[in-house]
């Protein structure tokens, strides 16, 4: 999966190294710290058991449960990869929708 994600940054960057970190930099952010675990564990198996320690695996060891994964992995990580993603696509706007979007 990063490297779908390095790929669709390359496509976006129109050659710019700077944008081509950012972009890749916010993908790979997001892809990293989204709710894939959360999604199969809870969602397509539909299990929920308390007292399982569905998430040790992560570092730091023993921090991760449900409620610390939807409360700060999840928003955190996808909030600044979508800074990152938001940064790194600012320049490649057209003029009309850079003055548009900066006038709200």
């Amino acid at each position: 999966m990063p490297l779908r994600c390095f790929a669709m940054a390359w496509v976006l960057c129109d050659g710019s190294w700077k944008r081509f970190g950012l972009i890749a930099g916010g993908l790979n952010l997001i892809w990293l710290t989204a709710p894939q675990d959360f999604l199969f564990y809870f969602v397509w198996l539909g299990l929920y058991d308390a007292s399982h320690p569905y998430f040790d695996y992560l570092p730091p060891e023993g921090m991760w449960n449900l409620s610390n994964m939807l409360l700060l992995r999840v928003p955190i990580g996808v909030g600044a990869g979508s800074l990152l993603v938001w940064g790194g696509m600012r320049h490649h706007l057209s003029p009309a929708t850079q003055s548009a979007t900066a006038s709200k």
